[in-house]
């Protein structure tokens, strides 16, 4: 990447009325570094020598989580009428959301020995911390503190509701599952967990600027479920169609058809 001196010149037509051209800036362009964006994937890599994950089929997981960077991508050209703050912001959080959504099913194995209550908080501190991770790894550490506040308070709810989903739509599929069934209950108590933590804000904003904000407001939260449903649902579908992290999810969510933990081989005797 091309690096050095540039200057920049502002030039306007003033029509005779004074200079063409402005006062030169001057200033060295440095090229930002590659290193914090691989950052978080050399943390998937880590993970991925875990005992637990020590085989080939371990490394689908970075299909879906390569599904999501691509998507992230490809999606930017199209938005291009967005703001680039609120672009970038939105950006940084979903696929640093993916990351901890990855972390989760590499984990999978060592969380799915533990009741479902210690699964849903044991899930939510692992995939809350990489998904932390993955953001600071990335981000403008120049920006000010309330910024940053703010995106780790937005990505602390995505992480929350995310994982609340799994889990509730986990508990509704205890007995009849299917992946329809359960990416169905999913994508509800998304939508109901973003309008749930949105609620007190629109509430707020509608006090004090009028009602139209509680309309004005709906399609944007729905959006915000949307879009984690769009993070999430590419692992389910790894789960659904690879046998490997199929087993991982009907373990680590207790649902039917989990294979059983092989009894402990018995111990011989001691002599006497």
């Amino acid at each position: 990447m091309v690096s050095g001196p540039i200057r920049v010149v502002a030039s306007a037509d003033l029509g005779g009325l004074g200079n063409k051209d402005g006062v030169p800036a001057n200033f060295n362009w440095t090229p930002p570094s590659i290193i914090p964006v691989l950052l978080p994937w050399a943390a998937v890599l880590l993970l991925l020598v875990l005992p637990v994950n020590r085989c080939a089929l371990a490394w689908w997981v970075l299909v879906p989580l390569g599904a999501v960077a691509g998507l992230d991508l490809l999606v930017r050209p199209v938005l291009s009428s967005v703001p680039s703050e609120a672009l970038e912001f939105f950006s940084q959080a979903f696929t640093s959301l993916a990351f901890g959504v990855a972390a989760m099913w590499l984990a999978a194995p060592y969380l799915s020995r533990l009741p479902r209550v210690g699964v849903f908080f044991l899930a939510l501190v692992v995939l809350g911390l990489a998904s932390v991770f993955a953001y600071a790894c990335r981000s403008d550490w120049e920006s000010n503190g309330r910024e940053t506040f703010a995106f780790l308070a937005f990505l602390a709810c995505g992480a929350l509701i995310a994982t609340l989903a799994m889990s509730l739509a986990a508990l509704l599929c205890r007995k009849r599952y299917s992946p329809f069934r359960l990416s169905l209950w999913m994508a509800v108590f998304l939508a109901a967990g973003w309008v749930l933590i949105a609620s007190p804000f629109v509430v707020f904003a509608s006090v004090a600027g009028g009602g139209e904000q509680v309309w004005v407001a709906l399609p944007f939260v729905l959006l915000l479920a949307l879009l984690t449903f769009v993070v999430v649902m590419p692992f389910f579908l790894l789960a659904f169609v690879e046998s490997h992290y199929r087993q991982r999810l009907l373990a680590l969510w207790h649902l039917p058809g989990a294979a059983e933990s092989p009894p402990p081989e018995p111990t011989a005797p001691s002599a006497p």
